[in-house]
């Protein structure tokens, strides 16, 4: 059974692929003296687009999405960013670190990926304009959130995406969605040792768990999630650090904590609701 007692050194030890492994998407670097945040933002998005290469209508639908998530949020609480500025960089191009993922990790295209606890539809939405062979499936448990999805997805006209209203833990054991995707993606969800119990019943043999954390939660996260990690048939794989420096519109350092299933997750997992989170797994 995989498990660390002093995690950094066993990480380094069980996963030698990370050593000073770094994937530097965008290079961030803090605003002049004279420039504005504006300016610093603006320059990160023309970045974004071109280091994946996004064409204008991409860029164009992007921005509309961050519109019509502003304007929703007014009415229902999809987010506590208000800023324009803290919409593109928190959330489109915070979502857009994981295409370079999909895109290596694929082997076949189109691929299926489903968004657990999607909110407004980040990161799924973003993914979906960004990567248009990558069939979406949106997961949220509040049905007034779901409903903004669709809106949004309507408006955006994006054929490849849906959204369901309902649970996580009741999700992962039908049928139709157990074990059928090639990736899991999770932003801000729980805990990786709940979030496992929750997104790897999703995944194929041989998909993979995509998992956006800070650099400072990763390591105390793993560590917890050892066990829980092994007990639904999942493995690590590897860790991606998204930024050289840390960013300067929130100033925190990002990583993807990308976990491969190996195995068929057992039967009983994902537990009914609530049970992932009074009895943790491990």
């Amino acid at each position: 059974m995989l498990c660390f007692t002093t995690l950094p050194v066993c990480l380094w030890k069980r996963l030698p692929r990370l050593r000073c492994k770094k994937v530097a998407l965008f290079h961030l670097i803090h605003a002049s003296n004279n420039g504005s945040r504006k300016d610093n933002t603006q320059r990160l998005w023309n970045e974004c687009a071109s280091n994946l290469s996004l064409t204008l209508s991409q860029v164009e639908k992007l921005e509309h999405f961050a519109r019509l998530l502003m304007e929703h949020n007014q009415n229902v609480n999809l987010t506590a960013i208000r800023d324009w500025d803290q919409v593109i960089v928190k959330h489109c191009i915070d979502s857009l670190t994981l295409v370079p993922l999909i895109k290596k990790l694929s082997s076949n295209f189109p691929t299926r990926l489903v968004d657990v606890g999607s909110g407004g539809g980040i990161p799924g939405i973003p993914l979906a304009i960004a990567v248009p062979d990558c069939n979406i499936t949106l997961i949220d448990k509040t049905r007034k959130k779901v409903e903004i999805q669709q809106r949004i997805i309507e408006q955006l006209q994006l054929h490849s995406v849906r959204c369901l209203w309902t649970r996580v833990e009741v999700a992962g054991q039908q049928e139709e969605m157990r074990e059928s995707f090639d990736f899991v993606t999770a932003r801000a969800v729980a805990s990786l040792d709940i979030l496992v119990e929750w997104t790897i019943p999703f995944l194929k043999e041989g998909g993979y768990l995509l998992a956006q954390k800070s650099v400072d939660a990763q390591f105390s996260e793993i560590k917890r999630a050892c066990n829980a990690i092994d007990d639904v048939g999942a493995t690590f794989h590897d860790i991606h650090y998204v930024e050289k420096e840390p960013s300067p519109v929130d100033h925190r350092r990002k990583a993807i904590i990308v976990l491969r299933k190996d195995t068929n997750t057992p039967k009983l997992y994902p537990r009914p609701p609530g049970v992932a989170q009074k009895r943790k797994l491990g």
